[in-house]
């Protein structure tokens, strides 16, 4: 059962600072405003009242929008990657932990559109208009996604859950479709069932399981 374990609706997820920690507040107050407005339209004033602070202690911290647009990026995604290893752990078996991956992958990133909009198209357009020597994220952390899913495929097949199956083909195919269920989110506005996420769940265990569910 696809199981939504948090909504991002608001930004309250990423408190795992301290709760006085000025730049933590900067952060959270540019992630929502890069989500709602972009890149190009947020400005160190708006981040700045947002967070209550004033437009010098955002210098304090970032030496312009872009360094804090990057620290923002990395922040979230260090955050969202950590969380989701901590989920996939709890799972006692490969195939569980898989259940587990595809579920709070998807329902992390289709519950709130600004977020999906941010991570499949800011953030990679920004970085593509700014240049890579100006706009770099450690790549590290794009790939940590991935790193998880392999591992598990790899758990999987050793304990005979999975079939022999080539690794990097069926980490590839089931980023694939999370990204596409939620691009087809973003460009069609519609929201994602959750029978449709169910359905590429099981297919992805249809393939690659040792045993016919």
């Amino acid at each position: 059962m696809i199981t939504e374990t948090f909504l991002l609706t608001d930004w309250s997820v990423f408190d795992i600072m301290p709760p006085m920690d000025k730049k933590q507040e900067i952060i959270k107050s540019a992630l929502t405003l890069f989500c709602d407005k972009g890149f190009s339209e947020t400005d160190i004033d708006s981040v700045a009242k947002s967070a209550g602070v004033g437009k010098g202690t955002v210098y304090l911290y970032f030496k312009d929008k872009k360094d804090l647009f990057i620290s923002s990026t990395t922040y979230a995604l260090n955050y969202f990657n950590n969380d989701l290893e901590k989920k996939v752990g709890e799972g006692k078996k490969a195939k569980e932990r898989l259940k587990i991956y595809i579920d709070h992958s998807l329902s992390i990133l289709t519950s709130n559109k600004a977020i999906t909009r941010f991570f499949i198209t800011e953030v990679l357009e920004t970085m593509r208009r700014c240049g890579k020597k100006d706009m770099v994220v450690d790549h590290s952390i794009f790939l940590k996604r991935y790193d998880i899913l392999k591992k598990i495929l790899d758990e999987g097949m050793k304990n005979k859950e999975f079939k022999n199956v080539n690794r990097d083909s069926i980490s590839v195919m089931i980023l694939g479709g999370i990204n596409m269920i939620m691009t087809k989110h973003l460009i069609f506005g519609n929201k994602v069932e959750k029978k449709e996420l169910l359905e590429f769940r099981n297919s992805v265990l249809e393939i690659i399981s040792k045993e016919t569910k």
